[in-house]
């Protein structure tokens, strides 16, 4: 995984406004970098407040 930048919500944005996804209905997607996957060492233990967007 890695920190998301914009183009990455972008580019998801622009695949569910496409005819690409046309058949999907209900989903939850998580855009995160598979941050939320239980993991070891967790990501955001190398997160700091200094870290840069």
């Amino acid at each position: 995984g890695r920190v998301g930048e914009p183009q990455d919500v972008a580019a998801l944005a622009t695949f569910l406004a496409s005819d690409a996804a046309s058949l999907m209905s209900g989903q939850t997607l998580y855009l995160d970098g598979g941050a939320s996957i239980n993991r070891y060492p967790p990501l955001f233990d190398f997160l700091t407040p200094e870290t840069p967007p």
